[in-house]
């Protein structure tokens, strides 16, 4: 008698075993099939301007939504203006640092 509770025993031991096993290896597999993204604070959403931006007056904000000007240009733009006065011409933006003919070609018309 005691051998058999003994046998079962085991035997359930080793059913738990298994199940714990085929659990573990279904997590496994179903975590490699999910493509997950994590992305942390808000989302940026980056527009672009339809109207025309003055240029002599427009503040950082308003520049930024010009294609190809970030923060770093944006502000490169109104140092550039506060230092020199208002642009006199469009084509004045290549004397600030970081306008290049690319980044002028894509704004001009803005």
């Amino acid at each position: 008698m005691r051998t058999y509770k003994n046998a079962t025993r085991i035997l359930l031991i080793m059913i738990g075993a298994v199940c714990v096993v085929t659990l573990a290896y279904t997590a496994i597999g179903l975590s490699r099939e999910r493509n997950i993204t994590i992305t942390y604070g808000p989302p940026i959403v980056i527009e672009e301007a339809s109207e025309i931006i003055n240029i002599n007056t427009a503040e950082k904000d308003e520049l930024m939504r010009l294609p190809g000007i970030g923060e770093a240009k944006a502000l490169a733009i109104i140092e550039y203006r506060e230092a020199n006065g208002d642009f006199e011409s469009p084509e004045e933006l290549l004397k600030v640092p970081g306008i290049g003919e690319s980044i002028f070609e894509a704004i001009k018309e803005k």
